[in-house]
């Protein structure tokens, strides 16, 4: 979902919601329209565009069952047992013993993420390798600033699916570099 994010410059929300049946797979660029997005209230439609990076980063995840999340906590629960168990290091026992999970616990994995889980997963993560924690709508503004920088305001208001341009010039940067250069040329 990082990846994604990165590639696409999708909000958290539209990444935690990505699912097969919403995309148009035709042609070089693909078209994802989440079925549910920050602006529906105000009747808009909201497409975002999936480049050849993030095309890759998709084609792995995608099920033969259309309406299922591509990102399942469920399903990374399982992996990630499965992993476990395969990179185990003592003997199974010759006799299994009672299974120590419970039967019926409280809280189960859902079918999708929750922005607050995706918040929270990258916020364990961080802590786990020592570095500095950062929340996932980060990677939204760094994508607005690499589209700003590479192609102007206008591009970024459009891949970010803004009605004016003084919303993503919030997300964008400035690039000062850019700025030095040009006053480098003329002044």
């Amino acid at each position: 979902m990082i990846d994604l994010q990165l590639w696409s410059a999708c909000r958290p929300g539209e990444a935690c919601v990505l699912r097969a049946i919403d995309i148009n797979m035709q042609g070089k660029i693909w078209e994802y329209r989440p079925h549910t997005h920050k602006g529906e209230h105000h009747e808009r439609e909201r497409v975002v565009y999936l480049g050849p990076h993030a095309q890759e980063i998709v084609k792995p995840w995608l099920k033969p069952d259309l309406y299922a999340y591509l990102f399942s906590p469920h399903e990374a629960k399982a992996w990630y047992q499965a992993q476990r168990a395969k990179n185990r290091r003592t003997p199974k026992p010759k006799r299994p013993r009672e299974c120590q999970r419970k039967r019926n616990p409280k809280r189960v994995p859902g079918n999708r993420y929750t922005t607050n889980a995706y918040d929270h997963a990258i916020s364990r993560a961080c802590e786990r390798a020592g570095v500095p924690s950062w929340a996932p709508n980060q990677l939204r503004h760094n994508a607005a600033t690499r589209i700003r920088a590479a192609y102007g305001i206008e591009a970024a208001r459009i891949i970010l699916g803004h009605s004016s341009a003084a919303t993503s010039e919030i997300y964008a940067e400035a690039d000062e570099e850019k700025a030095r250069e040009i006053m480098g040329k003329i002044g």
